[in-house]
């Protein structure tokens, strides 16, 4: 009779259910819903975002990205980041050009897995056209978030139609986030030699 407790814990054990954990979204329009209430602080699961939408993601990652890009007109600023300053470049381009690239560089940040990631010198990313999408640290490293990306970007789109951009924040923000032709890195190498307050770090002289 003693062996009875444990038999009846071990059956007990085998037909619980799992907990409920926060629900997985599939679709191209129901992960694009989630990440604009992300950027209008209206999810219910702000930290969950980026783990939600990670079937959905595998699936149809870049269709996601793409109509993220087409709504940048509804994507507004957070207020740590409205004085923020746009700088416009003189080449032209459609948006075909800047679309894939941007993109890439969302999908290199969602694939940390938390919708962040740690970063330093110049990452930089194209689908084979000129125009190149880039990450700049001018500084001893940056961490990237998409709720404060996707909206720069976004900007960019707004005062530069049709024209490359850059967005950065006072020289204390040792960062900038933009479009370039052929390789941003001048962009970022300039910053790097000439920033007022530029601490001195090995990564800048490779």
């Amino acid at each position: 009779m003693h062996f009875l407790p444990t038999i009846i814990a071990t059956l007990l054990a085998a037909t619980s259910v799992a907990p409920v954990t926060a629900h997985e979204i599939t679709s191209i329009e129901a992960a694009v819903d989630e990440i604009h209430m992300l950027l209008n602080h209206t999810s219910p699961h702000p930290g969950e975002v980026w783990k939600n939408t990670r079937v959905a993601f595998l699936d149809h990652g870049s269709h996601i990205w793409l109509q993220i890009i087409r709504d940048f007109d509804r994507i507004e600023l957070p207020e740590h980041l409205v004085k923020g300053k746009v700088k416009c470049g003189d080449y032209f381009m459609n948006i075909d050009d800047y679309r894939f690239p941007i993109a890439q560089l969302f999908e290199w940040i969602r694939d940390s897995g938390r919708g962040r990631i740690r970063f330093d010198d110049f990452h930089q990313f194209h689908d084979g056209t000129r125009i190149r999408a880039y990450a700049c640290d001018s500084a001893c490293g940056q961490t990237a978030h998409l709720e404060d990306i996707i909206p720069m970007f976004a900007e960019i789109w707004k005062r530069c139609p049709d024209r490359l951009g850059v967005f950065s924040m006072d020289k204390k923000w040792h960062a900038s986030y933009g479009l370039a032709v052929v390789s941003g890195y001048t962009v970022c190498f300039k910053l790097k030699i000439f920033g007022a307050t530029l601490p001195l770090c090995k990564h800048h002289y490779k």
